[in-house]
């Protein structure tokens, strides 16, 4: 998926492009909440709730704020909903934070029987193996203590 495929959106817009891009914020907030109100409502219409949430995504991520979906923001949301990598203990580094950070909210909103909130340290150790299984068993996943994608593609869904 090349940047270059992406039109320049802006206030207006309309049709599958704006409905792709609309998608993309939503599942971009679910993963870091750059401070979105409610999900956008994927309807293909660019309109005042859409300009807003490019706005929030492009001040929270350092861009240049004209709530236009140019090629920058199109780059940036892209690099960030790549494929989630496969982790397991002993993984270290930013995506097993975003995997903590997901973890606590789920854990936040249904309960399936975590200790106290994971530390968001990025160090993939006990407690994230257990707070992973735990997920995996409460949600009927294979229980291997590994975030693969359908253990990641259950906690989007269930933060979202």
């Amino acid at each position: 998926m090349s940047t270059q495929t992406y039109p320049t959106l802006q206030k207006g817009s309309k049709g599958e492009s704006v409905k792709h891009l609309q998608d993309l914020l939503n599942r971009a907030d679910r993963q870091k909440n750059f401070g979105n109100p409610p999900p956008l409502n994927v309807d293909g219409d660019f309109g005042s709730n859409t300009d807003t949430a490019v706005r929030n995504f492009q001040k929270f991520y350092g861009l240049s704020v004209d709530g236009i979906a140019g090629p920058k923001t199109w780059e940036k949301l892209e690099q960030l909903l790549k494929a989630h990598p496969t982790l397991q203990k002993g993984s270290k580094g930013e995506s097993v934070k975003n995997l903590q950070d997901l973890l606590n909210r789920a854990d936040r909103q249904k309960n399936f029987g975590n200790p106290p909130p994971l530390n968001v340290d990025g160090d993939f150790g006990s407690n994230t193996d257990t707070a992973v299984r735990n997920f995996q068993k409460f949600y009927g996943l294979s229980i291997d203590g590994i975030a693969g994608p359908k253990t990641w593609e259950k906690l989007e869904q269930v933060v979202g």
